[in-house]
């Protein structure tokens, strides 16, 4: 009986080896530019252990590609290409992006929450992003103003009221930015900034962007064995989290629908949309003018689609049927989907703000004359007027250092896609295959003195001019149809902050901040090691 065991352990043994290193010469064989792996050493080492952040590993791979325009790896067991040429990555994003659709990441339909617009891939996805694009419209953003300033001076104040103490400017933005979200998207009263008080909203985002070692493997499985994932139906969020969003959107829904209660807020317009998909009133023709227009705002092709063709972008948002009615159908509008969107609005939304606003904080702490210029121009128009919506347009100089901010600081440091169908690369004989996986380096290329003189510098004055930086090489917020969809709402609450905060309050370094900046290696986002310390002083009127 033993034999037998030993023999059966052994078989699954080699065979579980056999399938993390089938792929092991996948490159070679094909003759593409490739650095050695060791799958299962890889694995271990860097997934399941997290020796070091996948940004410095990210990196570390482009440094070892220097010189040529794509090369091949292996990502635990499976083929990945990362492409390191502006014109085909700006390729790969919008002129072919048919074939590169999806984001390539583990998505489980048994989830409850994993059907959400960052999750979904094909049909699926091209029918949410049109339903979800008209709330996200210039005019919804802009009416939101009044609710992120009020939690704007909810923070201010409570900066102020530590008046040179030192802070940790990371929790105090995720927590002003889970505020905000709870206001435009929820339509919840934003809680005062006040350290000892419990957010549940809060305390999910921490533990999203802080995974344990379960989480860990769980992403492993999902990612090396889908079969065995799709078996055991293992879920990447935990139970705790789901039932809360869950039930918290139920609560509010029914409560709205009792009352006939309706809110400014992203959740009453994806309320509508459900209710106009019951009443059969749903007009996805008028959804796609809409989303249309969304790539015709001068911020967003100026600032994120500089010099692609916009054209391209629309084909093929709008090639989704010869029936639209019928594809809409195809994805509906339940408390279930709203949850999904409420859950990836705020962890996804709350990291990438609080990580853009932090870390502008700190480079212009770190950089004085920066900052002085900066308080200059919002001086300016405060001398005239109070900060609105639209005279925030004036601060050009605003836009540079955010912009700079972005690129040393990206809020999405890698951008990945899959492969469709079998693509041969422009100019070569050399074809990706289906079901590779795309790896587009933001955080390489944002740092690639190629693109960026001293990139380690920063240099708002890189971005007077927009229409000057090459396409392919500045993506901080992706790009293509798959670019964020609430890139207004983020680039408005991080201005409206900065405005109201620096033209009160000086920043400078806090002695607590330890010096060269490093990322923790155990966490999923830019979360600085040691915490990122600052400390406020209140402005006089001379400064």
């Amino acid at each position: 009986m033993s034999w037998i065991l030993i023999i059966f352990l052994g078989t699954v043994i080699f065979c579980c080896v056999y399938y993390l290193t089938r792929n092991y010469n996948y490159w070679k064989e094909r003759d593409f530019p490739h650095v050695k792996t060791l799958p299962i050493i890889d694995t271990i080492v860097n997934l399941l252990l997290i020796k070091e952040p996948l940004l410095n590993r990210i990196t570390d791979i482009y440094n070892k590609f220097d010189g040529n325009k794509f090369g091949g790896f292996i990502l635990c067991h499976k083929p990945a290409l990362m492409i390191l040429d502006p014109d085909l990555i700006s390729q790969i994003l919008i002129t072919d992006f048919a074939c590169f659709q999806n984001r390539g990441v583990p998505v489980a339909e048994w989830e409850p929450l994993g059907c959400n617009i960052v999750s979904l891939s094909g049909d699926a996805w091209r029918v949410l992003r049109h339903k979800l694009t008209p709330t996200f419209s210039s005019v919804k953003v802009k009416s939101m103003f009044d609710q992120i300033k009020e939690c704007s001076n909810i923070l201010i104040t409570y900066i102020k009221s530590k008046n040179d103490e030192p802070l940790e400017v990371k929790y105090l933005t995720e927590k002003f930015n889970i505020n905000v979200i709870a206001s435009v998207v929820l339509g919840l009263c934003p809680h005062k900034c006040d350290q000892g008080k419990k957010n549940i909203l809060f305390d999910i985002c921490c533990k999203f962007f802080k995974p344990s070692i379960s989480l860990i493997m769980k992403y492993f499985i999902r990612l090396c064995f889908p079969k065995i994932s799709r078996i055991l139906k293992i879920q990447m969020i935990d139970d705790e989290s789901t039932d809360f969003f869950i039930h918290l959107i139920h609560d509010i829904i029914e409560h709205r629908e009792k009352t006939g209660e309706k809110r400014n807020d992203f959740l009453q317009s994806m309320m509508d949309i459900k209710s106009a998909e019951s009443s059969h009133h749903y007009n996805l023709s008028e959804a796609n003018n809409i989303s249309n227009n969304y790539f015709n705002n001068e911020q967003i092709k100026n600032n994120f689609t500089s010099n692609h063709n916009e054209d391209e972008v629309k084909k093929y948002l709008e090639q989704l049927d010869h029936d639209p009615g019928k594809m809409a159908d195809k994805f509906v509008f339940t408390d279930s989907v709203i949850a999904a969107q409420v859950f990836t609005f705020i962890t996804m939304g709350s990291e990438a703000i609080s990580n853009t606003i932090s870390f502008t904080l700190y480079e212009l702490a770190n950089n004085p004359g920066v900052q002085s210029r900066l308080q200059k121009e919002i001086d300016t128009v405060l001398l005239t007027q109070e900060i609105t919506y639209n005279n925030l347009k004036k601060m050009t100089y605003m836009d540079q250092v955010i912009n700079e901010v972005l690129r040393i600081h990206p809020a999405l440091g890698v951008i990945s896609r899959e492969c469709a169908k079998d693509y041969i690369i422009p100019g070569t004989n050399k074809v990706i295959e289906e079901g590779v996986l795309i790896m587009i380096p933001v955080i390489s290329i944002h740092r690639d003195p190629k693109y960026f003189p001293e990139p380690e510098k920063f240099d708002p004055d890189r971005f007077q001019d927009m229409n000057a930086i090459p396409r392919g090489i500045f993506f901080p917020f992706g790009s293509g149809p798959r670019v964020c969809i609430a890139i207004r709402l983020a680039m408005l609450e991080i201005k409206v902050f900065l405005a109201f905060l620096l033209s009160e309050c000086n920043v400078r370094l806090s002695s607590k901040l330890k010096l060269p900046l490093k990322l923790e290696s155990n966490s999923m986002g830019n979360n600085v090691a040691g915490g990122l310390w600052l400390q406020f002083e209140s402005r006089k009127k001379t400064d």
